[in-house]
């Protein structure tokens, strides 16, 4: 399905059309779908936390209308081990066994993950019941995945229907609203990489779904406080982050709402997998990340100006600007309670200058200000004075 030709040339996608959210809406999500033309046998796929939470209701109601229902139940996830790689992928296609005419995804990222990749293969629709507003992947249609140790996005089909109640989303663990709060910042310096390559390279570039992210993320901004919990604040949030993946699918790639800080916190990912560390969320690495590419842009931009590179100086202030200082991002994260600093979320110093540096340079699928900074022969440099910058504070003795 396809909306009006857009300014920028292209004709997008609409994306997802049924998108709910309300307080209340787990007890009466079902009159927003006509079962009939789905079929009459269903998979559900949970962890052992989402299950219990709304999974068991889901199940019941949908048997109550006489479907079959069969489900997948990842046990652990809790525990930060479930990661959508190909031994959990493997799982959910095991599952397919039964056949179902659709699948439901009842929790977050990994979960709506690895059902959007399975019912994008399976050439059938799927429905999302949202857990928390952690990240803002739920209305995109690409679906990141580890293989081979080495995490790459997907090409995939967006849900036909989301549904988030608002009384379970405001429930959620403080660290996963945190993380949803530090994936949709994520998008302030997402924008920025994606103006410079299309500035610098010619890559295309869309401003009207880029105002939509835009207007996203300021409105969650001004209504951040001392209440992550508050409905008011959650249901802003989770609208945010549904219509950031909503720009996902409008372009057809990842470009609107994911950019340096994104490759960042993809390689702090596959690093853990392999050391066999359970780091913060996938969210919260993401507000790490920005506030690192927040600084590397000033001191690139810094460095354009002390050279009298008027050209450039006009391209970096058009690409940063409305560009928060690492002072003030700081400040807004502690206006409500928010750290990400790397020791609390289990990331080493070392990893940080690794992925600053390794996704400079060998990360050739999209131009960055990393890139930019590598080409300029003033990365290495920059990396230290960034690391240097980075508040001390004490070790946190659970990641020992």
């Amino acid at each position: 399905m396809t909306g009006q030709r857009c300014s920028c040339g292209r004709i997008h996608p609409t994306g997802v059309t049924q998108i709910h959210v309300y307080p209340g809406l787990l007890k009466d999500w079902m009159k927003h779908v006509d079962l009939n033309e789905l079929g009459r046998s269903c998979l559900l796929v949970a962890d052992d936390n989402t299950w219990s939470v709304v999974g068991e209701q889901v199940s019941r109601q949908l048997s109550d209308v006489k479907l079959s229902v069969n489900k997948l139940v990842f046990a652990d996830e809790g525990k930060g081990t479930l990661v959508a790689d190909e031994r959990s992928l493997g799982r959910v296609l095991m599952a397919m066994e039964s056949q179902p005419d659709f699948l439901i995804a009842i929790g977050s990222g990994t979960i709506s993950d690895l059902v959007r990749y399975t019912a994008t293969q399976a050439k059938i629709p799927y429905y999302i019941i949202a857990t928390a507003p952690s990240m803002d992947g739920y209305a995109s249609s690409v679906a990141p995945l580890i293989c081979r140790g080495k995490k790459r996005s997907y090409k995939a089909s967006a849900p036909q229907g989301i549904f988030a109640d608002v009384d379970i989303l405001a429930s959620a663990p403080s660290e996963m609203i945190q993380a949803g709060i530090g994936d949709l910042l994520g998008k302030i310096t997402a924008r920025a990489d994606w103006q410079l390559a299309h500035l610098l390279t010619g890559e295309y570039f869309c401003p009207e779904v880029q105002q939509k992210v835009n207007g996203a993320v300021q409105e969650t901004i001004a209504a951040m406080g001392n209440d992550l919990n508050a409905r008011l604040f959650i249901e802003k949030l989770i609208l945010a982050l549904v219509d950031s993946g909503q720009a996902i699918t409008a372009v057809g790639n990842s470009r609107p709402a994911s950019g340096s800080e994104h490759m960042l916190a993809h390689y702090w990912e596959v690093k853990a997998l392999e050391s066999q560390r359970t780091l913060g969320l996938h969210g919260q690495k993401v507000g790490l990340a920005t506030e690192l590419v927040l600084n590397l842009y000033a001191k690139v931009s810094e460095r354009v100006a002390s050279r009298g590179e008027t050209e450039t100086m006009q391209l970096f202030r058009q690409v940063t600007r409305d560009m928060p200082t690492v002072g003030s991002y700081r400040r807004l994260l502690a206006k409500s309670g928010i750290s990400f600093h790397p020791l609390k979320l289990c990331i080493p110093l070392d990893w940080i200058r690794e992925s600053l540096l390794h996704e400079a340079i060998f990360s050739r699928d999209r131009y960055t200000v990393l890139r930019y900074a590598y080409e300029r022969g003033w990365l290495a440099e920059i990396v230290e004075e960034i690391i240097q910058e980075i508040p001390k504070t004490e070790p946190n003795p659970v990641c020992e």
